[in-house]
Parts: structure tokens; sequence; C-alpha cells
């Protein structure tokens, strides 16, 4: 079996490009909060921000598992690059679309992180990394993501009530 090495910038460039992307979310997460507020819909502010910087620490984690060569280090670069990319798409460029106006991540997402998610991924395959160990380890980066994010942040969500029951006279 192929051992796949994939050089440490490759680490350091998914950080970064996390740093921003995740930086642009949190400085405009109150017009995502708008957003969904159009929906009828209160988004908790503070518990996306502390989710988007648990996030990116996460993403600062891979270079300590590279630089110790753990074995797993590059799959899961690799698959954290690939859920990135479909976050880029679905949802952040799909939103911006469909309600014609910015979402908050879309300019980092489309200008950055996608192109920069592509090289990884196209590095990740030049370096042996099969499309099959790409995807798995998407999954299994997707998968507690996506069940931190509903966990945290999309048990917080809560549905506007039409209207205030009426004071009691007096």
């Amino acid at each position: 079996m192929q051992e796949t090495v994939m050089d440490t910038f490759w680490f350091w460039l998914f950080f970064g490009l996390l740093v921003l992307h995740n930086g642009e979310e949190y400085l405009f997460a109150d017009r995502l909060a708008d957003v969904f507020a159009g929906r009828g819909l209160h988004l908790p502010l503070t518990r996306l921000r502390i989710a988007l910087v648990i996030v990116t620490l996460a993403g600062l984690a891979l270079i300590p598992a590279k630089m110790t060569q753990m074995s797993a280090a590059d799959p899961l670069l690799a698959g954290a690059a690939l859920v990135m990319l479909a976050n880029a798409v679905i949802p952040h460029l799909a939103a911006t679309v469909i309600l014609r106006r910015y979402t908050a991540g879309v300019v980092s997402a489309v200008l950055l992180m996608a192109p920069g998610c592509v090289l990884i991924l196209n590095t990740a395959l030049a370096a042996g990394i099969a499309g099959r160990t790409i995807v798995w380890a998407a999954l299994i980066v997707a998968g507690p993501l996506l069940l931190f994010l509903w966990l945290f942040i999309g048990a917080g969500l809560m549905r506007k009530g039409h209207a205030e029951p009426p004071a009691p006279k007096r």
C-alpha cells in the first residue's frame, strides 16, 4: 500500500481559509439572523458565534495531527476540504441565489474556500488518496459537525410567536 504524504502547507492553507470564512460568518451573523427572522425564526447569535469559534479550532486540530504523522491526517484534511467545498455551494451559494441577497460567509466561501478546497482535493488525489477514502473521510467529518451544529445552534432556533397574549386587566 502506498503511503500518502501531503505537505503541511495544505493543512495551514485550509486553516487559514477556515479562519477567513468563519470570520466572515462571525462578523455578519446578524444578517443571517435577519434572514431567519424573515422566516419567523429566532437564531441564537451567541451560540452561532461560539460554534464558529469551535469549528475553527477543530480545523486547527488537523495541523498537530499532521505534525505528529497521524496516518489519518491526510484523508481527514481531504474530507474536511470536501465538506467545506459542499458548504460553499450549499448553503452559501444556493441561499444567496434563492434569497437574492448577501448571506453571511458567501464571499469567502465562493472566492476563497471553494478554490482552496479544490486545490487541496487535487493535491490529495495526486498524493494517492483514493476518491472513496476522501468521501468516507468527509462523512466522518460531516457527521459529527452537523450533529454538533444541530445540537448547539439548531436546538436554540425558536419559532417567533405570532402575538403575545394580552396583558391582564387590572
